[in-house]
């Protein structure tokens, strides 16, 4: 009886330790994933440009600011920024459907990376696709969203 208690004890011990590893695998996962889209990755140019535009098109301009250098804050606090974009986004119903970024050149602590997304608004309900560059410096060790330029085509 006492062998069999003991086996039984170990077998449990087993699955408990292989349980907190697949919790913990899965944990771990859920964050890669949740992180890769809101997370604080800003080691990158491409990372820190695929997270503010993630956090755009969702509506979290608190998490977007976090991704934008002082210069393009323009002085203003996050509560100002967030309502300017808010109230941008509300007023003219745009809807980011998707986007996709190219790989950034980077020379020293600035960087440019090219974003190609398609969006809907009041003036194009339909869709349109856009092309811009956005262009990045180093803060702190962070890159930052410090401008972006919007190319037109030849109509």
């Amino acid at each position: 009886m006492v062998k069999l208690f003991t086996r039984l004890a170990r077998e449990f011990g087993l699955m408990i330790r292989m349980r907190k590893v697949a919790l913990g695998v899965l944990f771990i996962t859920l964050l890669f994933l949740v992180g890769g889209s809101y997370g604080e990755d800003l080691s990158s140019p491409e990372a820190t440009v695929s997270n503010y535009y993630n956090a755009i098109k969702s509506g979290r301009f608190e998490k977007a600011y976090e991704y934008t250098s002082r210069e393009m804050r323009d002085g203003r606090s996050i509560e100002q920024w967030v309502e300017d974009w808010r109230k941008t986004f509300e007023s003219g119903k745009v809807v980011i459907l998707e986007f996709s970024v190219s790989p950034a050149q980077i020379e020293g602590d600035k960087a440019t990376v090219k974003v190609t997304s398609k969006s809907r608004d009041t003036f194009n309900p339909k869709g349109i696709t856009e092309h811009e560059i956005d262009h990045l410096v180093k803060e702190n060790g962070a890159w930052k969203i410090d401008e972006t330029e919007i190319l037109m085509e030849n109509l």
